[in-house]
């Protein structure tokens, strides 16, 4: 398994993007730096604009609860939208539909693309199991080349997930 650039940038702007209580006095110890295929995310009302100055994205996003490697992934819904390129990650609005967690979030961005007919987003789903006090943090980060356009819906598998115990 290779560390892109671009899976760095993410796993540091999506791990700022925790609340500091989430991640203060931890050991910040990375436990897990992996790929999956069979967790998929379904990604609707897909709306990506290519305008030079201000390009701009927004569109929802959910996944079920699955279990991945032992550990039960908790499902979420939310609404993401942002402006530039480069210029995230920009929060998602929605409740993290979650029983096990606290302080979830979900965050998007687009990035440069090889293609100039395809936008390029990044999406991360960050939460922290509980069981009796903190026990792991998790970042699961998707990435997904689609057209420039409205109204697709695509599915997408994180590729990379880092957690902190």
């Amino acid at each position: 398994m290779h560390f892109s650039l671009a899976a760095g940038l993410a796993f540091i702007a999506c791990a700022t993007a925790l609340p500091h209580e989430l991640v203060a006095g931890r050991a910040n110890t990375i436990v897990a730096l992996t790929s999956t295929s069979s967790y998929n995310w379904t990604v609707t009302d897909w709306t990506a604009v290519n305008d030079d100055a201000n390009s701009t994205f927004s569109f929802s996003v959910s996944a079920p609860s699955t279990t991945e490697g032992g550990s039960t992934i908790p499902p979420f819904d939310a609404v993401c939208s942002g402006t530039g390129i480069n210029t995230g990650p920009w929060p998602c609005t929605g409740l993290p539909a979650a029983t096990n967690t606290s302080e979830a979030a979900v965050n998007a961005y687009l990035q440069t693309s090889n293609d100039s007919s395809l936008a390029a987003v990044v999406i991360s789903y960050q939460y922290a199991t509980i069981s009796g006090g903190w026990e792991t943090e998790y970042n699961w980060t998707a990435y997904a080349s689609e057209p420039w356009g409205t109204g697709l819906t695509f599915e997408t598998s994180p590729s990379y997930v880092w957690g902190v115990a």
